[in-house]
């Protein structure tokens, strides 16, 4: 797909996510119906960036230039006056356009909260702090992961959050000048879209793993991969506001499924010692 037939050469920048190191902690905070999909399933849930809307519309937002794509079909005057490579150029670069600007729809992505444990993030996503949540790392996860698709398909790496996405340079690409990305290049531009958010969701500190689909599937709401859940999960951590039904569900859930990692309930809400007057 990569031509240089086009105007002046203007070269595509392929800047990739924010890397973290093997042991930075991640969180993932859920629900109880959650954690008993994940645990029975042993797959971890890789919705479509476009389902995310309803959290975020901006999710998998990007803006890319292309030249207008020519008819499939070419005219016999355009062939008999060697314009083919030009109508080519169009083609190759109107396709590339609209998959970044469709990234909403060909990446998938599986989501965490980097650091330390969080109220915010358990009263968001953990149920009201009354659901579950598993503590790993950027090392476990990698090795956890069971991927099936191409290293090409696959990006991991933290959010850069934008006071302006709009006018962000990560989402906005010109496909008018210069070679046009083909297959693997043009992919992982299409991923890059997925690691860049508005500054409102900066308290999130979120780690992602994402993945490119070429094929469109509208019908598809996400994506099921097979993980090895004790190499992923280091601690079952219950939420600070959870009842004693929940807390008994969870450990027999675990029982049901063999997993043996620790299981502990938050201290977040946990009242402080009070020490002895002597």
């Amino acid at each position: 797909m990569s031509t240089g037939k086009g105007p002046a050469a203007k070269r595509v920048t392929l800047s990739q996510p924010v890397q973290q190191s093997d042991d930075t902690p991640i969180w993932r905070y859920m629900d109880l119906a959650k954690f008993v999909a994940l645990a029975f399933s042993r797959k971890l849930w890789f919705p479509k960036l476009k389902e995310l809307w309803l959290a975020d519309p901006w999710e998998g937002f990007g803006r890319a230039k292309g030249l207008k794509r020519p008819s499939r079909v070419l005219p016999r005057d355009v062939v008999l006056q060697g314009n083919v490579a030009q109508s080519l150029y169009a083609e190759f670069s109107g396709f590339a356009a609209q998959t970044v600007r469709n990234a909403h729809k060909h990446v998938y992505a599986n989501s965490w909260c980097m650091g330390g444990e969080s109220l915010g993030m358990w009263e968001r996503y953990g149920a009201g702090a009354k659901g579950v949540a598993i503590e790993s790392t950027v090392g476990r996860f990698k090795a956890a992961l069971k991927r099936e698709v191409r290293p090409e398909q696959h990006a991991f790496g933290a959010v850069t959050y934008h006071a302006d996405l709009g006018s962000a340079r990560e989402v906005r690409h010109d496909f008018t000048k210069g070679p046009v990305p083909a297959s693997a290049r043009l992919w992982k531009l299409a991923l890059r879209v997925a690691f860049n958010k508005r500054a409102f969701y900066d308290d999130e500190r979120e780690w992602r793993a994402a993945l490119f689909q070429e094929q469109l599937r509208p019908r598809v709401r996400g994506l099921s991969l097979p993980a090895n859940l004790e190499l992923l999960i280091k601690t079952v951590r219950i939420g600070p506001r959870a009842d004693q039904p929940t807390i008994h569900a969870v450990e027999e859930i675990m029982k049901c499924t063999a997993l043996k990692m620790p299981i502990e309930q938050s201290i977040i809400l946990r009242l402080p010692r009070i020490r002895r007057s002597r």
